[in-house]
């Protein structure tokens, strides 16, 4: 979630400069630009150890089926 805001944070700045009447929703749930700069750095600090993880997850790697025969 936070890389989606990360990538989506220009967007939503310029909508909330554009809009002087913001939708409701938007306006609730606005970030402030103390929030950003934390959710930037949490990124920062995130996105190595993400791509570790899906470094290491397994695409294709022998299930039961395939190596019980071949151990008989």
């Amino acid at each position: 979630m936070t890389e989606s805001l990360h990538v989506n944070q220009e967007p939503l700045l310029v909508y909330e400069v554009r809009n002087a009447k913001l939708a409701n929703g938007f306006n609730n749930n606005r970030l402030s630009l103390e929030d950003w700069s934390i959710n930037n750095q949490s990124v920062a600090l995130l996105t190595p150890l993400a791509n570790a993880s899906q470094y290491l997850e397994g695409k294709n790697y022998p299930t039961s089926n395939l190596v019980i025969p071949s151990m008989y």
